[in-house]
């Protein structure tokens, strides 16, 4: 190699070029495999057999949340369509439509109890046991031709239309 004192100009421009090229050459290699590097290590993605993994768990997931849902679902409504009959109940809604009528006779009494208990009959009857105005009501409800229960209870009806038994008592 010669000295840079004896380098001619002619040289000089020679080594200059070449060591343009060389570093042209250079920064054409680093800018190519930069934009086509693949990663060095499995942490800068994930694969597809990771990712497909994911989805079939996040899938069984939701189905069983759907199935559980569903199942849930179902047994309200066997619950909601199989209640068993209160009779209590069945008495405070006799009660309430004798005391909001402004007459009430012995005989049958109507009530309706599909709202409450879908497919259920009841069968009421009011008679006077005395005549300041006590009654007995003696009811039966069935669900289709199945009896499901059959009491009774006792009421003061101060508005009953006279007749009947109190007709036949004697007063002093």
């Amino acid at each position: 190699m010669k000295s840079l004192a004896r380098m001619t100009n002619d040289d000089w421009r020679r080594k200059v070029r070449q060591s343009q090229a060389r570093c042209a050459t250079a920064l054409r290699a680093k800018t190519f495999h930069s934009a086509f590097a693949i990663p060095h290590s499995r942490q800068d993605a994930f694969t597809l057999l990771e990712v497909m993994i994911a989805v079939g768990i996040l899938f069984m997931c939701l189905f069983a949340v759907l199935a559980l849902t569903s199942n849930s679902l179902t047994s309200a409504r066997k619950l909601q369509q199989h209640r068993t009959i209160d009779t209590g109940t069945v008495a405070g809604m006799i009660y309430v439509q004798l005391v909001n009528t402004n007459q009430v006779a012995e005989g049958s009494v109507d009530v309706d109890l599909e709202e409450m208990y879908p497919g259920c009959k009841c069968d009421a009857d009011l008679t006077q046991i005395a005549s300041n105005g006590l009654c007995q009501i003696d009811f039966l409800v069935q669900r289709g031709q199945h009896l499901e229960v059959q009491a009774h209870f006792l009421m003061y009806v101060p508005n009953l239309k006279q007749g009947g038994i109190s007709s036949t008592l004697r007063t002093h």
